[in-house]
Order: C-alpha cells, then structure tokens, then sequence
C-alpha cells in the first residue's frame, strides 16, 4: 500500500510535459506516446495547411518534440537528427510569434526555460569544441 501511495504521489514528477492548455487531441496523444518524431513531422506538414497554419499549439508541440530528440541519450538518434535542439529553437521562435496574447507561452514558461538551459549549454559545448577562451564573468 504505502508504495502504491509513493507512486502515486510521485507520477507527476516523473511524468513527462507536454503542452499546458492544449486543444488537439492528436498531438497530445502521440505526446503520451512518446512519437517525438510523429509529432514533429505531422506538425510541420499541418502548420502547412490553413487551419493550423496561425495555431500556436501546433509550433509548440513541435519545438517540443524537437527538444525532446534532442535530449535522448542514443548515438543512432544523436546521428539521425544532430540539428535537433537548433530545429526546436527555430518552431520555439515561429511559436512566439503566433502566440499574439502570450497566454500559452506563460502556461508553458518551464518548457521555455528548460530550452534556454540547454540552448546555453549547447553553444558552451560548441565553443569550447571550437578551442574558443570564453571569458570570465566577475560578480561585481
């Protein structure tokens, strides 16, 4: 009973987000699934079509998803799709920019941090791959 009780109390923690406030049920059950690839792919084609083309859910499920790759700890993955994280920069972007009231974007602020986070370490990865000297910031 009490580890029943602990999984239960812990299930949010370990489950995975998705996007908060969401309307379509398609992408939101292929997120369940874990499709990362179905929801970036089938999102880049319906952006293309008129009805979602000025959806904000829709850019955001799929810079999600795209971040998502980017963090699967797997060499064929890594190697498939090595522009993953600049690919989820990029739909985070187009996201922004038809989320005219901002409401999904506050709903959704973790996400956007968690992005930045690794946006930051990735371009800190970059540099120092690169052999570039990156300065040090002093606290005054």
């Amino acid at each position: 009973m009490r580890i029943l009780l602990l999984a239960f109390i812990l299930s949010p923690l370990l489950s995975i987000a998705q996007v908060v406030g969401g309307m379509n049920l398609k992408m939101e059950q292929l997120w369940e699934k874990e499709k990362y690839e179905d929801i970036a792919y089938s999102g880049e084609g319906m952006v293309d079509n008129d009805k979602y083309k000025n959806d904000p859910e829709i850019y955001l499920y799929v810079s999600m998803a795209w971040y998502e790759i980017s963090q699967i700890n797997d060499p064929k993955m890594m190697e498939e799709y090595p522009k993953a994280l600049d690919y989820a920069m990029k739909w985070a972007s187009k996201f922004d920019r038809k989320d005219k009231d901002g409401v999904m974007r506050e709903d959704n602020v973790d996400f956007f941090t968690d992005l930045a986070k690794a946006g930051i370490i990735a371009s800190t990865e970059r540099m120092l791959s690169l052999g570039k000297v990156l300065p040090i910031l002093s606290a005054t």
